[in-house]
């Protein structure tokens, strides 16, 4: 790794030197960095550690409070509890008209869906995860209609064998792709066995941190002047629960996982407002963070049309072990953290 490009403190070693390091006394299928992440208190000082947490963190871009769609979600309170209240609400208070917003047109009617799953008790029996994504999280889908944003809920590739498989199309529940460029994507689960269940913790440890990575290595060959501003996107839907991923690239050879706290979209319908309406917050908020990734890119020069031998990548692919008795077992470098 050439020195220039690798990410320094001001007051410690190289990060990727300290990381190489402490990877070589455990067991890692891959190295991205999550800082939250415990077991990387063996290879940084707590001030290195410190500020690789919070140097250019990813963060949700503001939102005034005075905004069409804030001004309408804050119009619901915890007084509305009941099924009724939240529904004459949504009926009598700043309805529809022409030319009005699209957030608010799209918050309102993904209460109104909400309101029906509380109506119908949800689905009879075990829902499958296609059940999950149409009855559950459905307006994250309708959240994008108004951008040049496509979301795809097919799952890709579905026929390839694994010598076949893209490099990074892994199966995914759901795409989030710009002129055909992947931005991110989301996993699903039917049920919710908690954060360190297995399945949660191999789709949210293992496969979308390596997918994130493969995606930022795809958008970094066709944009490397905008590696800095490159972000990419995961969402963790497990039963009623959804948490984001965000993996950015502080440096060419560090590639980064900051995480969201777990929401829960609640049973209970008296706790609607204060713990499921939060969740379309969470939508928009990944949304205006995934455009400014798109507006960049949009106004980005495409790299001159030349053959090469040797493609430089300004983003390492993730890199993927073979099976072995000592790899089999592992996870990634990066458990949870909430």
């Amino acid at each position: 790794m050439a020195a220039g490009s690798k990410w320094e403190p001001s007051y410690g070693r190289y990060v990727e030197d300290l990381m190489v390091k402490h990877t070589r006394t455990v067991d890692y299928e891959h190295v991205i960095l999550d800082p939250t992440e415990a077991r990387w208190e063996g290879g940084f000082s707590p001030e290195n550690l410190d500020y690789v947490k919070t140097h250019n963190t990813p963060a949700f871009p503001d939102v005034s409070p005075t905004s069409a769609v804030e001004k309408y979600l804050s119009s619901f309170t915890s007084e509305m509890d009941t099924y009724d209240r939240i529904m004459t609400h949504v009926a009598t208070h700043q309805v529809f008209q022409c030319n009005e917003d699209f957030g608010v047109t799209w918050a309102r009617q993904s209460i109104t869906n909400h309101m029906m799953n509380y109506a119908a008790k949800k689905q009879a029996g075990t829902p499958s995860e296609i059940d999950i994504i149409l009855r559950t999280w459905s307006p994250l889908i309708y959240s994008f209609d108004d951008t040049a944003v496509r979301v795809q809920t097919a799952k890709n590739n579905s026929h390839r064998t694994l010598n076949e498989r893209k490099l990074h199309g892994s199966r995914v529940d759901m795409r989030f792709l710009w002129d055909n460029f992947e931005l991110g994507c989301s996993e699903v689960g039917k049920d919710d066995k908690g954060k360190y269940a297995t399945k949660e913790m191999k789709e949210s440890q293992l496969k979308c941190p390596k997918t994130l990575r493969d995606m930022l290595a795809m958008l970094s060959i066709s944009f490397p002047g905008k590696v800095p501003k490159l972000k990419t996107f995961a969402y963790i839907m497990m039963g009623n629960t959804i948490s984001l991923e965000v993996m950015d690239c502080p440096k060419k050879y560090v590639c980064r996982i900051t995480r969201s706290p777990r929401f829960t979209f609640s049973d209970d319908i008296e706790a609607y407002v204060t713990r499921t309406l939060p969740i379309l917050r969470l939508y928009l908020a990944t949304k205006r963070m995934m455009l400014e990734v798109v507006e960049a890119l949009r106004h980005s020069a495409f790299p001159p049309i030349a053959l090469s031998p040797n493609i430089s990548l300004p983003v390492p692919f993730a890199i993927v072990s073979l099976p072995s008795e000592q790899t089999s077992s592992s996870m990634t470098s990066s458990p949870s953290a909430e």
